[in-house]
């Protein structure tokens, strides 16, 4: 059992048909994680259909393509502030839920 999440519907059916060919239950949940009130609906959805969370894996996130060390503050700041990519905030929101 796996619930996919993400903002592209199209690619969360392209991967849960791939998956369902290979196996078994895939529940898609189209989610932009940097909406709370989205989170808290993956977190019932999922719930409501398998009655259990045992694996949370968070891959959400947007990138510079440069060193840590290259990159200007200012554009590390708007990284994490649009997308919210910080992982224990994110773990928080979902605990929460």
């Amino acid at each position: 059992m796996v619930v996919l999440a993400a903002r592209s519907v199209r690619a969360l059916e392209e991967l849960a048909q791939e998956l369902r060919a290979q196996s078994g239950r895939v529940l898609t949940v189209p989610t932009d994680v940097s909406h709370v009130d989205q989170l808290q609906r993956l977190v019932h959805v999922t719930l409501q259909v398998f009655g259990r969370i045992d694996v949370l894996v968070n891959n959400a996130g947007q990138g510079l393509a440069l060193w840590a060390h290259e990159r200007p503050l200012n554009k590390s700041r708007v990284c994490f502030a649009s997308t919210r990519c910080r992982p224990s905030t994110w773990r928080g929101w979902c605990c929460r839920a």
